[in-house]
Formats: C-alpha cells, structure tokens, sequence
C-alpha cells in the first residue's frame, strides 16, 4: 500500500495564520502485470490458421483468471478479433486466418482491475500472397487457318485479378 504523507492548506483567520494537515488516505498500489502474446507461425500464406496465444500475469497470482483480452489485427488495431478470457493461470489462446499478405501485426489488451493494471502485448506474423495459377485449354491443338479456336482460361486462388487477357500473336509479327 502506498501512504502519501499529507497536504499543506494555509487559512488567515482573523489577523492569524492558521496552518491545517489533511492526512490522506492509504491507496492500494496497483499490482506489477505483464501480458504476453505469441502469433505461430512468424511466416505464412494467405489463408492459413495463425495461432495466438499468451500470458496474464499479475503480483497476485489468483486475480488472472478469468480476465477478458481484446485482441486486434493489423493496421493500429483497426480490425477487432473476438475477446477472448483467460484461463484460471492466465493463459489464454485464439486462432485467426491470415486473409491479407504483408506485415500483420496482432495485439493484445488487458484493460486491468482494482487487482492488476493495464498491460498490451504485440507480436508479428509476415504473410505471403498465395502463388498465381492460371490454366488454358485450347478447343482443337490443330485447326486449318480461319477456322475458328476457342480458347477457355481460369485463374486460381491467389491472383489478385479477375481478368485474363489473351493476345494473338501471328508467327513473325511483333
């Protein structure tokens, strides 16, 4: 518990000067908390699970559990997780999927009780773009010239586009 000593006040009462002390009450000392947060794995791709998990910990061990962690994704907390509560040690885990490449960084919170003050925690996961797949099939592999060929292309997960533009190149022609 932390004492502050006491609060000067002077009063002038009638030609004199009378000094009064005002002793202050005891304040509970918030309690020393840490909070951690680990995101596995540190690299991935778009679309895997990304594991998150962490630590309260608190001078009083028993004020941990059943405490709620907000948890926010990348940029500045912008994109809100589900909170979730610690078990009775302070532990606590959450499972996101990566859905944008780039560097994503994950933070915890703790908003903290008359037990335990407010801690954050941040952890980062560096995540790829999943790789280009395009696919073409030809209507006939040999056609007489001017008859007609019908060419049918699809792209795969990952391709930042939806078009798929194909240019015919006659033999010799730039």
């Amino acid at each position: 518990m932390r004492f502050p000593l006491f609060s000067v006040r002077g009063i002038a009462v009638a030609g004199a000067f009378v000094v009064v002390l005002q002793l202050a009450s005891p304040v509970a000392a918030l309690a020393t908390t840490g909070l951690t947060l680990k995101a596995k794995p540190s690299k991935a791709t778009v679309g895997d699970k990304i594991d998150l998990s962490g630590m309260l910990m608190c001078d009083d061990p028993t004020a941990t559990g059943d405490q709620t962690i907000t948890l926010t994704r990348d940029p500045a907390g912008s994109d809100p997780l589900p909170d979730v509560v610690t078990a009775s040690d302070g532990s606590y885990s959450a499972t996101d999927t990566a859905d944008v490449a780039g560097v994503v960084t994950y933070q915890a919170s703790f908003a903290g009780t008359p037990e335990c003050g407010p801690a954050n925690a941040t952890d980062t996961v560096s995540v790829a773009k999943l790789p280009s797949h395009v696919s073409l099939t030809v209507s006939a592999h040999a056609v007489t010239f001017g008859t007609a060929v019908h060419l049918t292309g699809h792209l795969g997960r990952g391709t930042d586009s939806s078009v798929l533009w194909i240019y015919a190149k006659p033999e010799g022609g730039n």
